[in-house]
C-alpha cells in the first residue's frame, strides 16, 4: 500500500503546470503526494509529469464532472487542484 497522497490536478496542459507539479513535488514539508491529472488533449506536458493521465471531455460537455468523479473516485483522491483555464 502506498503512503502517497493523491492530487489530482485538471488542466494538465495548462499554462504553468510544469511548474505547479515542480512545486508539489519538491514541496517543503516532503509530503510524498501521487500526481493524477486530466485534460481534454493527451499532447501536454503534465501528461508525462504525473503519475496517472486521464483524457476527459472538454469542460463545456456534460460529461465533464461526471468523469472527473469517477476518476477522483477510482483514486481515492484527497486533493483537487483545479488548474483548468476556462
Amino acid at each position: 500500500m502506498s503512503n502517497k497522497v493523491p492530487i489530482f490536478i485538471t488542466g494538465a496542459g495548462a499554462p504553468g503546470i510544469a511548474g505547479t507539479i515542480f512545486s508539489i513535488k519538491n514541496n517543503p514539508d516532503n509530503i510524498d503526494f501521487k500526481i493524477v491529472t486530466t485534460d481534454f488533449k493527451d499532447t501536454n506536458v503534465g501528461k508525462y509529469l504525473s503519475e496517472s493521465f486521464y483524457k476527459v471531455p472538454s469542460p463545456e460537455n456534460e460529461d465533464y464532472i461526471p468523469v472527473l468523479k469517477r476518476i477522483i473516485n477510482k483514486e481515492k483522491v484527497r486533493v483537487i487542484l483545479p488548474q483548468t483555464t476556462r
